[in-house]
């Protein structure tokens, strides 16, 4: 069986939990209607190395955020799922996903927040949305966040934009965790775009006066998440976001990735999928796997 390589792959938590990042040439997002050879055959890697850590659970997080506007515009609540129980997820059945009569069972749900319980994995599609990985020493699960621009809005400056009321997904978060010491947090984002790329121009014809309340809003609340050529800093928003629960800053950091400009350097073809490169690219994938 061929294998589907991961472009970056990494150990993080002192070996708690472990992320690797698929980009091109595999379009994910389509990886879970299975409408092509090539996408059994990256899930099939995928549950080969799964297998070898002995992780026989695969979560397939599908954020809603961005296919139903009324989460977008804060008409409903953002949400985050727990695999502890199979509660709302659906069971996908691939027998040929079997290896060595040993499986990985999948499941899928609509969600833009998972609380990973140990011994378990969870892959989620992206293309320029940072993933926010989130632990705690203290517990043995790892949180893995939806952390785009939507999600990440701040309750009172998305009011001023777009009526948003329910809470951001950080703080959603902090709703599970909000009695946990916040010295024990650590947080990795990983596989988003640069903030250079991500510009939200005051002259754009038709998002120009939101982007400049915007702007006018984060320099209220000190948040440095605008660059000097209008870009959005995705993780300076979501570091100042855990800071202002009381998270020390240092904890949080950047994998560096910029899914919109990074280039392979012998073929110098891009690694990731990008939508504000190309929105009809396709989609990256995020896996993390929780070993408690």
């Amino acid at each position: 069986m061929s294998v589907v390589d991961s472009t970056i792959e990494k150990s993080i938590f002192g070996g708690k939990a472990w992320y690797s990042c698929f980009g091109r040439p595999v379009d994910w997002r389509a990886v879970r209607q299975m409408e092509h050879p090539e996408h059994l055959r990256a899930i099939q890697s995928i549950v080969c190395s799964l297998l070898h850590h002995n992780i026989n659970r695969l979560f397939m997080m599908c954020p809603i955020i961005d296919f139903d506007r009324d989460y977008s515009v804060g008409k409903k609540p953002l949400n985050i799922s727990f695999t502890d129980t199979l509660d709302g997820w659906d069971q996908l059945k691939f027998p040929s996903l079997c290896v060595d009569d040993r499986t990985v069972e999948l499941y899928c749900r609509w969600t833009d927040g998972v609380i990973l319980a140990p011994g378990s994995a969870v892959i989620m599609t992206t293309a320029d949305c940072p993933v926010i990985i989130a632990d705690d020493v203290n517990d043995k699960h790892v949180a893995v966040l939806h952390g785009s621009r939507d999600a990440l809005e701040c309750p009172e400056a998305a009011g001023r934009f777009f009526g948003r009321k329910p809470p951001n997904i950080i703080e959603v978060w902090h709703s599970h965790f909000g009695s946990v010491g916040h010295s024990a947090i650590s947080v990795k984002v990983v596989c988003g775009i640069g903030a250079n790329d991500f510009r939200h121009p005051e002259d754009d014809s038709k998002f120009g006066e939101i982007n400049r309340r915007r702007k006018e809003y984060y320099a209220q609340i000190g948040c440095p998440c605008m660059t000097f050529n209008d870009g959005l800093d995705l993780f300076a928003f979501i570091r100042h976001e855990f800071a202002a629960l009381g998270v020390d800053p240092n904890q949080v950091v950047s994998d560096g990735v910029n899914t919109f400009f990074d280039k392979d350097l012998a073929t110098g073809k891009l690694l990731w999928h990008s939508y504000r490169f190309n929105k009809d690219s396709g989609c990256n994938a995020v896996l993390v796997v929780n070993f408690g």
